[in-house]
């Protein structure tokens, strides 16, 4: 039986984010629990038993407390200073990868909830997706509407048949006024002035967490 929680997580996995930890899961439906993260973990092996999801192993540097983008930018203001962020970004990253268990949506629940279902991400992909679930996830809290209209990767390329190969940001957040959201990981100063041109370009601000 699907509860209602479940079929929340499974809607946010199959249409928001490529992935979840059992930690980001356990805080953010189970926060109630006397043991969050033994209760999410008890749940979520059902659902693999279920063929709902799958859980797996990544090696990922411990999630970084993200409670403010780097740098947020509108159409008409002055650019920022690329090397200054860029430094930001770079030296956030002091701590070696450790293994994690992540959560992916199962084909099954996919094709159910109307979305996608991706494949495991490469291991140069692993930190960067769990921390594109973490700044989801804030927007969850902080600015809800904002997550309702959270429009994933694979959302983007789907509406861009026309670009082939080309590098899309993480995720772009359609409401009254289209906002692209990306994770910087630890661009160097051209990759963010390019990322900046790329949105501006297109007269689009930006949230680069």
């Amino acid at each position: 039986m699907i509860t209602s929680r479940d079929r929340e997580l499974l809607v946010v996995l199959a249409h928001r984010v490529k992935l979840l930890t059992v930690q980001q899961i356990a805080r953010t439906w189970w926060a109630d629990a006397a043991q969050p993260v033994a209760a999410a973990r008890k749940r979520l092996r059902q659902l693999n038993d279920l063929q709902h999801v799958r859980i797996v192993s990544l090696m990922s540097h411990p999630e970084l407390d993200l409670r403010a983008p780097v740098a947020s930018w509108s159409p008409g203001e002055e650019p920022p200073n690329f090397g200054a962020v860029a430094y930001r970004l770079q030296a956030r990253w002091t701590l070696s990868p450790r293994s994690i268990d992540a959560v992916l949506v199962s084909p099954k629940a996919a094709s159910r909830f109307g979305g996608d279902a991706p494949r495991r991400p490469k291991e140069v992909e692993q930190t960067h997706d769990v921390h594109v679930g973490s700044v989801y996830l804030w927007y969850r809290v902080n600015a809800p509407a904002d997550a309702a209209a959270w429009h994933s990767e694979s959302w983007i390329r789907r509406s861009r048949p026309d670009a082939p190969g080309e590098k899309l940001p993480d995720a772009i957040i359609r409401s009254h006024l289209a906002k692209v959201v990306e994770f910087g990981g630890a661009y160097p100063k051209r990759r963010f002035e390019a990322f900046h041109n790329f949105c501006s370009d297109r007269g689009l601000p930006y949230d680069l967490w």
